[in-house]
């Protein structure tokens, strides 16, 4: 196999485990190679972060009433691509993927939509500000200890949502399902949210069947994540 159709297939997740060996060997002996695997990865990453932005900024912006109805399917579009970008072309070479493979080929955590991470004066802006400080740098354990004391203040429906993404960061996607199957949200946006990540909670634990229902709410309704629960649905339908 050359050497482009090797790092290729690797960020396919496709290697066969000959091919794999190959790589590996290519990576310690071969300089070039390993720059141009370097590379690749710099500029999978760099993409990435970037769409990951764009998202959170789009989902706050609409979340404020200020995205019109015109700019509605790009933030559609958005959502989706970071999807696909975050599972790494692995649907378009797997015929029938199993429930774990399209978890992680659809899974992102979900933004902050709530406040922006800047610092406010007052008590309340304060504990918004720490939960997702904490949540935005990868601290689920303490993001999840914050989540609670805000949703035993304000009862309100994020720190629900953000709980269970936080359990789904830390690799309990049971924990998330007894979450979100038990909690009625009442805002839309975090009605349909809640449906979409109990869907990958699901997905996780490799519930093809828990998950189908709710994948097909999800994309039948508008929302960030529409365009990927259609293609979703479709693969767990195959």
């Amino acid at each position: 196999m050359d050497k482009q159709t090797l790092i290729t297939q690797y960020f396919e997740n496709n290697l066969s485990k000959e091919a794999l060996q190959q790589f590996n060997e290519l990576l310690q002996t071969d300089k070039a190679f390993a720059e141009e695997v370097t590379f690749q990865q710099q500029l999978k990453a760099a993409i990435h972060l970037n769409k990951r932005q764009e998202l959170k900024q789009q989902l706050q912006q609409y979340e404020q009433g200020k995205v019109g109805k015109i700019n509605v399917r790009k933030w559609l579009y958005i959502a989706a691509a970071i999807i696909f970008i975050a599972g790494s072309g692995i649907l378009v070479l797997v015929q029938k993927p199993d429930a774990k493979e399209l978890y992680a080929a659809y899974y992102q955590p979900y933004p902050n939509t709530v406040q922006p991470i800047v610092r406010g004066n007052n008590d309340n802006e304060k504990n918004v500000f720490a939960a997702f400080n904490a949540y935005e740098k990868g601290q689920y354990e303490t993001a999840l200890t914050l989540f609670d004391e805000l949703y035993t203040i304000h009862k309100k429906d994020y720190p629900i949502l953000y709980k269970a993404i936080c359990f789904l960061q830390l690799n309990q996607p049971n924990e998330s399902i007894e979450i979100l199957k038990q909690y009625n949200f009442t805002e839309y946006e975090f009605i349909v949210m809640g449906k979409w990540y109990l869907a990958m909670a699901y997905l996780k634990t490799g519930d093809k069947e828990n998950a189908i229902p709710l994948v097909k709410y999800v994309s039948e309704n508008e929302n960030p994540f529409q365009d990927a629960a259609k293609t979703l649905f479709k693969k767990l339908n195959k």
